[in-house]
């Protein structure tokens, strides 16, 4: 079996990220690093195809271990894409279910070497240079603001984070490379590939944030808006990557005073640069 040094790139700083080099009790920890080093390493020949334009170096893997590397990279190469729909799920659409310490503190042990809190502290350890600590303000007002941390993107290195505040509710998804800081509407859904995500916000009583959907590119290390759509009388949820340049949601229009929401199913699609709706489900 052969793979790329493209593909290993995909998945050493992963399995890498995954592995401590202690535990909570500071013994030394054991998992899919020193997995890898003994299974994969002890068993990889690496040398340059000469017939390969590019010369880039390719692994041979010995058959005993191809399977582990095959299952290995399936497990990871949607991962971040995964986790952000488990994250959707999870909060809801309100985001009520995340605002608390019980969901927080399963989170930040899964991330213990990435994430921590300090009672109304909490610290994110950025890849380079100090900390990011989000402080909360629990003023019974409108400067009223309690963080809660949702989960870490390993793959794209960006964590997530909720924002309570005195009237609705934001997300902060943050650069662990450089610490930047960009505010969503909404939790964002990961494409599959992992160059782009796209927020839906819903919010048909209230009226507290916009009813509007957004898609972002990942570029030069930043974030930058690629599209968006705002409704009136409507509002989308549930976004789905279909591929790389599909994108569905329902549009969700309030009916009997708030009884009754008719749904209907939306398509985007990416055409020539530019994403445009495609399609209205009757």
């Amino acid at each position: 079996m052969e793979i790329t040094s493209e593909q290993w790139n995909r998945i050493e700083p992963i399995i890498l990220s995954l592995t401590p080099s202690k535990d909570p009790r500071g013994r030394r920890a054991r998992g899919p690093r020193e997995v890898m080093e003994r299974r994969l390493f002890a068993n990889v020949r690496i040398y340059n195809r000469k017939t390969m334009r590019d010369k880039r170096k390719i692994f041979i893997i010995s058959p005993s271990i191809a399977f582990f590397v095959l299952i290995t990279l399936h497990s990871f190469a949607s991962a971040d894409h995964d986790e952000s729909i488990v994250i959707q799920k999870a909060c809801g659409i309100s985001g009520l279910v995340c605002s608390n310490k019980s969901f927080e503190s399963k989170q930040i042990e899964r991330f213990f070497t990435k994430v921590s809190r300090k009672n109304d502290d909490l610290n994110l350890k950025t890849l380079s240079g100090p900390p990011i600590i989000l402080s909360n303000k629990k003023a019974n007002q409108e400067s009223r603001k309690v963080y809660w941390f949702l989960t870490y993107f390993q793959q794209i290195k960006y964590f997530l984070v909720q924002v309570r505040g005195w009237e609705g509710t934001s997300y902060l998804i943050i650069n662990a490379s450089t610490g930047d800081i960009h505010s969503l509407l909404g939790i964002p859904i990961i494409s599959k590939d992992l160059k782009r995500f796209a927020v839906a916000s819903l919010d048909l009583e209230a009226g507290y944030i916009p009813n509007r959907i957004s898609i972002y590119q990942f570029f030069d290390n930043r974030i930058k808006k690629e599209w968006s759509k705002d409704f009136t009388a409507s509002g989308p949820s549930d976004v789905k990557w279909i591929n790389s340049a599909i994108i569905t949601f329902f549009k969700n229009l309030s009916k009997n005073g708030g009884q009754t929401i008719d749904k209907k199913l939306v398509t985007i699609k990416l055409l020539n640069g530019e994403w445009e709706i495609v399609n209205v489900s009757n």
